[in-house]
């Protein structure tokens, strides 16, 4: 219940930032998409006069009438300035990753739980005899205090550490953007094979090696990138699926609104 709550709040944040990025990027064709809306919305008020007409002519006095024909405008107008705006979609997401890793980037709990579980998962790794795979003397755990350093001298290490980085920055976007997760297909394979091969690099410079952490946020920046790619190649895959979505949502509502003004408009007729 939780989740879906998130889902249908986050869709109504990325549908109105969509109408918004269509005011503000392409103001002439916002006024088309309303011109066109206004010109359906009027096609759809007359459709739904003259079904309740057709089945009751006494029903355009009654304020049922008005409600179900202003209805079926309202979703006509909306539903075409939607199909316009959805042009956008790239760019909206665009700006809802980059919002997510500014967000991350002053979030210090978030940075020091992804730090100590990379600690933990690398100090239980252990060797073909059974002995801790990386020496960690002198490296107590992050919980003491002291600055620690996470030891990755093998090659599982870094592995298993970019997995630990790369699967807390995909939970992290999930848990705050369920719905755009979804749409983007953010998995955490992609993201944890660039930020393994950003390790390696990281720690082949001989000034790095030893004397540093691998930055957390360096994760999260290579992770948005990874969805960033992911989305250019998905846009117009998502455009299409966004659009037929929507057409089939329209003529499913007014399917409904004009289904309950026909029963509304034959029941006036038993009664009278």
């Amino acid at each position: 219940m939780k989740q879906t709550i998130s889902i249908l709040s986050e869709l109504s944040r990325l549908l109105s930032s969509l109408i918004l990025q269509l005011w503000t990027s392409a103001r002439n064709e916002f006024f088309i998409a309303c011109v066109v809306g206004a010109i359906l919305a009027g096609l759809f008020w007359w459709l739904t006069h003259y079904i309740a007409l057709n089945f009751n002519r006494r029903y355009s006095s009654y304020p049922q009438y008005y409600f179900f024909c202003g209805s079926a405008a309202t979703v006509t107008f909306c539903c075409t300035l939607l199909f316009f705006a959805f042009r956008f979609t790239g760019n909206v997401a665009e700006r809802i990753v980059t919002s997510w890793e500014t967000a991350l980037e002053t979030d210090t709990e978030w940075s020091d739980e992804t730090f100590r579980k990379a600690y933990e998962a690398v100090y239980e790794l252990r060797d073909a005899a059974g002995k801790r795979l990386e020496d960690f003397t002198g490296k107590p755990h992050p919980d003491s205090g002291d600055e620690v350093l996470i030891p990755t001298h093998h090659e599982e290490s870094k592995l298993l550490a970019a997995q630990v980085y790369a699967q807390e920055a995909v939970k992290h976007f999930t848990v705050h953007h369920p719905l755009l997760s979804k749409i983007l297909r953010v998995h955490t394979k992609e993201t944890a094979q660039a930020i393994y091969r950003d390790i390696k690099q990281f720690f082949s410079r001989s000034q790095e090696a030893g004397k540093k952490n691998y930055p957390v946020m360096e994760a999260v920046r290579l992770a948005k990138n990874v969805m960033r790619q992911s989305m250019i190649g998905q846009i117009p895959r998502v455009m299409l699926i966004s659009r037929s979505v929507l057409v089939l949502l329209f003529l499913l509502v007014q399917g409904i609104i004009l289904s309950l003004l026909i029963r509304s408009a034959l029941a006036d007729i038993k009664v009278r």
